[in-house]
């Protein structure tokens, strides 16, 4: 059918088929039609805000795993735990367990 080649036609289509419903018909299509759209946009808000979210934790892993690599190399020069802890801000305990395996890139802290 011609309708379902173009979307000009199909929507006069739609167009004609609502117009020729009765008053109560149309005003339940045009509910529907209103809730239907509220949940895409709130569907779509939702996403949005996962997106974000996700993306602040992964930045947030990023830089803890930024900082455990200053930590690795420090380490690998001898500095003292109490000096990298203050420079990185990682605590003492986490520090000792990356000394004790340098090569688990694990984040522990979560």
């Amino acid at each position: 059918m011609l309708s379902e080649k173009n979307k000009s036609i199909k929507f006069a289509y739609e167009l004609v088929d609502h117009m020729s419903k009765s008053a109560e018909d149309r005003r339940v299509y045009e509910a529907r039609e209103a809730a239907q759209h509220m949940e895409a946009t709130a569907l779509e808000g939702s996403y949005k805000q996962g997106f974000a979210e996700g993306e602040t934790i992964g930045r947030e892993e990023g830089r803890e795993e930024g900082r455990e690599e200053i930590v690795r190399v420090a380490l690998s020069k001898g500095m003292q735990l109490d000096v990298i802890a203050e420079i990185t801000g990682i605590s003492l305990a986490r520090i000792q367990e990356i000394q004790e395996n340098p090569k688990n890139k694990e984040n522990h802290g979560k």
